[in-house]
């Protein structure tokens, strides 16, 4: 089934407008809207 929403994230701690997190964020991420825990990040296959 494919994905129901899309949610584009801004990172508020980069103050360079950079919107990707860093992977050692420890045990929970943080974001304006969403707390995620490790064992829900996933991240797509390079190919």
């Amino acid at each position: 089934m494919p994905a129901q929403d899309i949610h584009i994230l801004k990172n508020p701690a980069n103050s360079d407008g950079n919107p990707w997190y860093s992977i050692n964020f420890g045990e929970r991420l943080r974001t304006p809207e969403f707390v995620f825990s490790r064992d829900q990040l996933a991240r797509f296959e390079t190919f």
